[in-house]
């Protein structure tokens, strides 16, 4: 199954400076028993707008719009026009202070596609059109559940007759950029779900929507995560919203899963968006009454790198009957490392994981259960790092540099990470002269491939024990 999401509109698609601006959105719907279809949706900004006086005396804007789709399969070449004009204003002033939006429906079979857009002001004849290219694809499966792309608006209402800026009997004005500024405060969106009903009747399907961190598959809190039961039919729209007044800055994902009553993911949708929200110092209060069980399991693994022995000690043996007492001990836990916003400490750690996880999954494992990802975030990002890739002679390996090291105490302290295999990139750690940690004299020799040395089991991954023994001249272990 493809979900497509073709939405262009982070910043103002095509612009000049001081002349003609244009936002687009692009998105992909379906009729299930017909056909699908491309909906662009256009904002031109009244101020790059040239208005020209009209018979009547009023000033008036002009935009050509030319869409083209050519089929990489068929070369097939689907070509559109369109000419949208502004109100008519009674003098300039007024008109650039109102942008002009407009929508058109293309069909389009099933296929990939080369899509070319060119825009120009019809009153500009100096300036050329403004152009964008871009790859879109349809892939709708009409025998299985399917989710459209997901429209963000910014505003709503009843509809008091049908026009083609209505959708089941709502009036809809698209939000045109997936930046949300602090004073915006609601994010709104809808999207159509197909074929509910060409599933077993007896199933009971939910839309389960929530705003995840970008890099993340779970809800950033119980506050912004909605479950909805669905109808079982053809054409289904899910219209829904999430303040965000409490969304702390970052990217994110607005997500819409479709399941059954046992879990199952039948169609799966996201769309990106950036919000600014300096005002709140931490909105990311982990509910621990709300969260699943996995994922406070999940937690307790992050932040094992950082736990001292007593507490590795209890999330070793955590079941999941002790469900009040993980979330007790996970509260407790920030609370020792800050006091004054334990939430805080939690959100900023947070951040540092999926750093990790962004920077050192292997094919095997997420970045955090990895040696460089282990020792990340145990010590923090290094003042250097040194890069030698592998050849013939030498495996490669990093050399992480800490100028000042406040967990031992000590200066000019390094670790070097080796990868063995030379295919999962898993770079495992060879030697430290950090107190505590491997200590191998004959780290050297083994880059250069002169020794062999036994490494810990990939399925077990027992890094506690692993990284606490200490190396002697005849390659042994000693504790």
């Amino acid at each position: 199954m493809s979900v497509i999401a073709l939405i262009v509109s982070a910043i103002p698609m095509f612009s000049c400076a001081e002349g003609l601006r244009v936002n687009i959105n692009y998105l992909v719907f379906h009729l299930p028993d017909d056909t699908s279809y491309v909906e662009m949706q256009f904002l031109f900004s009244g101020k790059g707008l040239i208005y020209k006086q009209t018979e009547a005396g009023q000033y008036q804007a002009i935009t050509k719009v030319k869409v083209q789709f050519a089929n990489e399969e068929t070369e097939q070449v689907i070509d559109r026009q369109y000419s949208f004009f502004s109100e008519a204003y009674e003098d300039t002033s007024a008109a650039v202070s109102n942008n002009m939006y407009n929508l058109v429906r293309i069909p389009l079979p099933q296929g990939s596609y080369q899509l070319q857009i060119a825009v120009s002001d019809a009153n500009d004849s100096l300036t050329a059109p403004l152009t964008h290219q871009d790859v879109l694809k349809i892939d709708f499966d009409r025998e299985k559940v399917q989710l459209s792309d997901i429209q963000a608006v910014s505003s709503l209402t009843s509809a008091m007759e049908e026009t083609i800026f209505s959708k089941y009997g709502y009036d809809y004005v698209p939000y045109f950029s997936t930046f949300y500024p602090e004073n915006i405060t609601d994010l709104t969106y809808f999207a159509e779900i197909y074929n509910l009903d060409k599933q077993h009747s007896e199933k009971e399907f939910y839309a389960v929507s929530y705003i995840a961190e970008q890099g993340t598959n779970s809800p950033i809190s119980a506050d912004f995560q909605k479950e909805k039961k669905l109808r079982n039919s053809s054409q289904y729209l899910l219209i829904q919203g999430f303040a965000i007044d409490s969304l702390p800055s970052g990217n994110y994902n607005l997500v819409i899963d479709i399941k059954d009553e046992q879990g199952l993911l039948y169609a799966h949708a996201s769309l990106f968006f950036q919000r600014s929200n300096p005002s709140v110092v931490f909105a990311h209060a982990v509910q621990m009454d709300s969260l699943p069980f996995d994922t406070l399991k999940l937690y307790l693994e992050y932040i094992q790198p950082i736990a001292n022995k007593e507490e590795q000690y209890f999330i070793s043996r955590i079941m999941p009957e002790d469900y009040e007492t993980i979330g007790d001990f996970f509260q407790d836990f920030w609370y020792k490392r800050n006091p004054d916003n334990p939430q805080e400490a939690w959100f900023k750690y947070y951040k540092r994981v999926m750093q990790v996880n962004n920077n050192y999954t292997t094919l095997r494992f997420k970045g955090y259960k990895t040696d460089r990802g282990h020792y990340y975030l145990r010590y923090g990002p290094p003042n250097y790092i040194e890069y030698y890739t592998s050849d013939v002679n030498s495996f490669a390996f990093e050399i992480w540099s800490y100028y000042h090291f406040p967990a031992t105490s000590q200066t000019n302290v390094y670790f070097v990470f080796y990868e063995k295999d030379l295919v999962t990139k898993d770079f495992r750690l060879l030697h430290s002269n950090a107190t505590g940690e491997l200590h191998n004299p004959q780290w050297k020799r083994i880059l250069r491939l002169e020794v062999d040395i036994p490494m810990p089991d990939d399925d077990q991954m027992q890094r506690e024990d692993y990284n606490r023994r200490d190396w002697n001249e005849t390659d042994e272990y000693v504790y």
